[in-house]
């Protein structure tokens, strides 16, 4: 489910590094639906019970249903230049660098990926877009300097560059840092050491 073109590429198989060059395109499956692609709510909260009388029993506490299982989104990455490095765990795209997943499209002049071990293989651990990132879907648009998507939180945060997101349906947020959970659709805004955001 992998594929990779390109003008040239170049393998080395001694210092275990990968470069490709020249109109490079990747397209590849990411999986658990792609957190930061799929735009969606990924849970489904069960409607509470009746209100509790004023003597006698309350219904069934209010529970969360479970996630709906998501299918892999399929990615595909266009930029002039892919570097790979086995030994450091790492992947870089660079020369100004395009992404789109589902309805969501990226933009950036780099994106680092940091990778680590799972399932008897590499999957990305921390994803870094930078150097002037602007990200869109459906009804919402977020710009930053920099991106950074965390595997284990599964959040995406913005800084640098007065980032924003503007949401069809909140309007304009910005702060210092803004913190996107695409798992439950939230968004933490937190200003800077010395400042307050209104």
């Amino acid at each position: 489910s992998n594929v990779m073109r390109a003008a040239e590429l170049r393998f080395d198989r001694r210092v275990g590094t990968v470069t490709a060059s020249g109109a490079v395109r990747s397209e590849f499956l990411a999986p658990q639906g792609g957190d930061w692609a799929s735009g969606e709510e990924r849970l489904a909260v069960a409607p509470p019970s009746a209100p509790c009388p004023a003597h006698g029993a309350c219904g069934p506490a209010p529970r969360r249903a479970p996630a709906r299982r998501q299918q892999p989104v399929a990615v595909r990455v266009a930029a002039p230049l892919f570097r790979f490095w086995r030994q450091k765990g790492l992947v870089e795209y660079s020369g100004g660098v395009e992404v789109s997943a589902k309805e969501t499209y990226l933009t950036s002049r780099y994106i680092d990926i940091v990778l680590g071990a799972a399932g008897g293989g590499l999957r990305p651990r921390r994803v870094v877009a930078g150097g002037g990132v602007d990200l869109t879907q459906p009804g919402r648009r977020a710009r930053a300097r920099q991106a950074v998507y965390e595997a284990a939180s599964r959040t995406i945060t913005l800084s640098g560059g007065s980032p924003s997101i503007f949401d069809a349906s909140l309007g304009l947020l910005a702060g210092h840092t803004l913190t996107f959970s695409p798992l439950n659709d939230t968004i933490r805004v937190e200003s800077g050491p010395h400042s307050r955001t209104f």
